[in-house]
């Protein structure tokens, strides 16, 4: 029985060196981008339950969530992001989420990635959220600074405008004293 059973572990062994690459890097690699990555990311699968959350996901959603406990695996990602079911159905030009975190508004763009395997079937989804408050705020700024541009514009030819048609029947009364 003993030589059957290594003959089975071998050829299993052979078929996951080179059909499965069971020494690959990628488990290592996966381990090291998925927790230096400052950007949240989370994997949810075909039953939209998240299976995997790097370390940036699990402090944004420790600080938007404080009421989950603080292992995520296994919830469905709608009790995470509420937005989910809309986020996935559509195919927006505004992928711009709002949170608020630490009672402060944070704005992040999401991206989603459907994962599949070497024949095409789907295999759940990849969710990056890029913050964006920056940017965000430096457009209001920028805005504002146009709207007051624009205000005092109007502002500086309304008074023009003013002291011309003021000027016009003074000249008149000047001529006529």
């Amino acid at each position: 029985l003993t030589p059957l059973a290594f003959t089975l572990t071998g050829l299993i062994l052979v078929y996951a060196l080179f059909y499965k690459d069971l020494f690959d890097l990628v488990p290592v690699a996966r381990d090291k981008v998925m927790e230096t990555m400052r950007e949240p990311v989370l994997v949810v699968d075909e039953q939209h339950r998240v299976v995997d959350i790097n370390l940036a996901a699990r402090r944004l959603l420790a600080e938007t969530h404080p009421h989950i406990s603080g292992d995520y695996i296994g919830l469905p990602v709608a009790d995470c992001f509420p937005g989910w079911p809309e986020w996935i159905a559509s195919d927006d030009d505004q992928p711009e989420i709002r949170l608020e975190v630490a009672g402060q508004t944070r704005y992040y763009e999401r991206l989603i990635t459907c994962l599949t395997d070497n024949r095409g079937r789907s295999l759940g989804s990849m969710m990056v959220l890029n913050n964006i408050t920056r940017r965000k705020q430096a457009q209001e700024r920028e805005l504002k600074l146009t709207l007051e541009r624009e205000r005092m514009r109007l502002l500086t030819s309304f008074v023009q405008d003013a002291a011309h048609e003021f000027k016009t029947p003074l000249t008149v009364i000047s001529s006529s004293v």
